[in-house]
């Protein structure tokens, strides 16, 4: 731990994952969606939001309450580490032929992946031919999608 049991930040640009006392170890330590902006909310001067923030805009839980979306918004949302791992291993013997079989799983942990954002990122100029989970997205505030889903040329990757 750092001095005096300071948390460690670690993951992606040293911003994703926390080593905090009391917490699993590398939990997830990130800004959590709640839905997308509508233009009511960017003109409403109580909604939370980051500068810059437009209609279609990730909207993001302000933690702390203090009326802005900061660093100090980041909270931990969930950890890698599973509730269990289990396992079955079994070996057949038939007539001189031999059949191993092997599985194993876990249950709980949860997964932070980068590919993901590698594949299928907005906001890098490719607003066309994207994957089908951008077919709900936030168009307007007539189509706003299924109010999850922020518009295709946002971006999400920092405040």
């Amino acid at each position: 731990m750092g001095s005096d049991n300071a948390p460690i930040y670690t993951g992606f640009s040293s911003s994703t994952n926390i080593i905090k006392v009391g917490e699993e170890l590398n939990s997830f330590y990130l800004y959590e969606a709640i839905g997308v902006l509508s233009t009511a909310d960017i003109n409403n001067a109580t909604v939370a939001k980051t500068n810059g923030a437009i209609a279609g805009d990730v909207k993001y839980r302000d933690f702390n309450g203090d009326g802005k979306i900061d660093e100090n918004d980041r909270h931990i949302i969930g950890s890698p580490t599973p509730d269990y791992y289990w396992g079955f291993t079994n070996t057949f013997s038939f007539k001189g032929f031999d059949l191993s079989v092997f599985f194993q799983g876990q249950k709980g942990g949860y997964s932070y992946a980068l590919l993901g954002r590698a594949i299928d990122r907005t906001g890098m100029g490719t607003t066309t031919n994207v994957m089908g989970n951008w077919a709900n997205r936030w168009r307007s505030d007539a189509d706003p999608g299924d109010g999850k889903t922020p518009r295709l040329d946002g971006t999400t990757g920092s405040l």
